[in-house]
C-alpha cells in the first residue's frame, strides 16, 4: 500500500482524539472532585472506571487504526505505538478498577481493626500486610502502564519526525507536538501528585493530533 493508504488511516484516528480529549477533561474534573471531597470519592472511583473504560475502548480502536497505517508502510515506530499503548492503556484501567475497589475495602478493615481494640493482634498485622501487598500490586501495574504509553507516545513523536514529507502543511509538525505533549503527559502521570497535569497535558496533546483528520 501507498503513503495515500496510511494518510487515510491516520485520518481516521485524528477523528477520534478531540473525543478522547473531551474524555480525558471531564476525567480530570472528576478526580479533583473526589481529591477534594472524601464524601464523593467512592462516588467519583466509580465515574472514573467508567471515564477510563471509554477511554481504553477509544484508544484500543485508534491504536488498530494507527496499526494499519504501520502496516502499510511497515512502519515499526507506528507499530510498536499501537502495541505499547494498548498494552499501556490496559494495565493502567485494569489498575485503578484494583484500587478503586480494594482500596476503600481496605480502609473500613484497618479503621473497623482500629476501633475494635484489635489493631496490634497478629490477625490485623496480617491483613495490614496482605492489603499492603494488594496496593502494591495495584500501584505496579500503574507504573508498568506509564511506562508503556511514554514509550508508545515516543515512537509516535518519532514516526512524525521523520515523515514529516508525508504531510501537507503543519499537520505532521502539529502531529508530532501533540505526540510529544501526550507524551509528557504520560510521564508526568508516573508522579501520582501530578496526574491531573498529565491529564490536562493529554486534553491539550490529543487536540493537537486532531490535525491528523487533514492527513488524508
Amino acid at each position: 500500500m501507498s503513503n495515500t493508504d496510511a494518510n487515510k488511516f491516520l485520518a481516521k484516528f485524528g477523528l477520534l482524539c478531540p473525543i478522547l480529549a473531551i474524555l480525558y477533561l471531564v476525567l480530570v474534573i472528576i478526580n479533583i472532585i473526589g481529591s477534594l471531597s472524601l464524601y464523593l470519592l467512592r462516588l467519583v472511583l466509580n465515574i472514573s472506571f467508567v471515564l477510563q473504560i471509554g477511554i481504553l475502548a477509544l484508544i484500543i480502536v485508534g491504536a488498530r487504526i494507527v496499526g494499519k497505517a504501520g502496516s502499510s508502510l511497515n512502519n515499526v515506530n507506528l507499530l510498536t505505538f499501537r502495541t505499547y499503548i494498548i498494552i499501556g492503556s490496559v494495565l493502567i484501567t485494569f489498575s485503578v478498577l484494583w484500587l478503586s475497589i480494594l482500596y476503600p475495602i481496605g480502609i473500613n478493615i484497618i479503621v473497623d481493626r482500629a476501633t475494635s481494640g484489635g489493631a496490634g493482634t497478629p490477625e490485623a498485622i496480617a491483613v495490614y500486610i496482605t492489603w499492603g501487598i494488594i496496593i502494591l500490586i495495584g500501584l505496579i501495574m500503574l507504573i508498568f502502564g506509564g511506562v508503556f504509553n511514554i514509550i508508545a507516545w515516543g515512537r509516535l513523536k518519532t514516526f512524525f519526525d521523520a515523515n514529516m514529507a508525508m504531510f501537507s502543511g503543519d499537520i505532521g509538525e502539529s502531529a508530532k507536538k501533540g505526540a510529544f505533549i501526550c507524551q509528557l503527559g504520560a510521564i508526568f502521570f508516573l508522579t501520582f501528585f501530578l496526574s491531573s497535569v498529565g491529564g490536562l497535558l493529554n486534553v491539550i496533546g490529543y487536540f493537537m493530533l486532531l490535525k491528523l483528520k487533514d492527513a488524508e
